[in-house]
């Protein structure tokens, strides 16, 4: 494959593995991996910088204060020994090494991540909760989705970029299509998986959602919901370019609960 003009990869080619060689020159690299799950990410929250034999685990509190533990992981394969203060030429070169991947990121973490609508390549364009902004925990898993989230800080808005201005149409649902259940009803609780509670073994909560709502940029549109409804549609005309997409369900005493899932087409 050509490599488009203007990426920078970052990374080791594997190809001459891929080809059999066997005097490859494979350095002992740095990796970086961590767990933000926040919106805004927090500079060493919950990170590992890694080598083949050291592990930099590190996490940040709320005060932003890093906390740092090293292992050798050769030696200390369950990472049960803290040996930072043994080694600290090693924390350091790996402090080192996270502080130059940092530096190189953050200029992006202002940039935000948009889903395009209205391009032939995925007409119509599926839209999850899983892809929600919100300043508290994105309803990600079906436990969530069952528990029915109607806190406003558990229900977010999709980034969204119209790439062809036009009409659309808007399908919103409370649970996948694939279900085939009404906005309004409950769910069975699934199937369990041996050793842990699955996320669909649990009900599904009921909300009786009677009207729904949808707001993209300065546009904003209702329909009522009724009770054997299992989606409802609402057609828009929608403008080019970036905006936020938020989409609810409205019960008859006014509360509220995120669509959960969108699917929207260009016509």
């Amino acid at each position: 494959l050509k490599a488009p003009e203007g990426v920078k990869f970052d990374g080791v080619s594997i190809r001459p593995l891929l080809d059999g060689k066997t005097n490859v020159d494979w350095p002992d690299r740095i990796l970086v991996t961590d767990s933000q799950r926040v919106k805004d990410p927090i500079k060493w929250r919950k990170s590992a910088v890694m080598t083949s034999g050291w592990r930099l685990v590190s996490d940040a509190g709320k005060d932003g204060t890093p906390k740092h533990e090293l292992y050798a992981i050769n030696d200390d394969p369950g990472q049960k020994q803290n040996v930072i203060a043994d080694h600290p030429e090693v924390a350091q070169r790996l402090k080192t090494f996270y502080e130059d991947w940092w530096s190189e990121l953050e200029p992006s973490f202002s940039q935000d991540a948009y889903i395009v609508l209205g391009n032939p390549a995925e007409n119509p364009s599926v839209l999850t909760s899983h892809d929600w902004v919100t300043v508290n925990m994105t309803p990600w898993n079906h436990a969530m989705i069952r528990n029915g989230e109607t806190k406003p800080e558990n229900t977010g808005f999709w980034n969204i970029d119209v790439e062809t201005a036009g009409d659309y149409e808007i399908e919103l649902r409370r649970w996948p299509r694939e279900s085939g259940a009404r906005i309004s009803a409950g769910l069975p609780a699934g199937p369990d998986v041996p050793g842990v509670q699955a996320y669909r073994a649990r009900p599904g909560i009921a909300f009786a959602a009677v009207k729904a709502t949808v707001k993209i940029g300065e546009l904003e549109a209702a329909t009522d919901v009724k009770p054997d409804d299992a989606s409802v549609t609402l057609k828009v005309t929608l403008p080019e370019g970036p905006a936020r997409f938020d989409a609810r369900f409205i019960n008859a005493e006014g509360t509220q609960t995120g669509a959960y899932f969108a699917y929207v087409k260009k016509l």
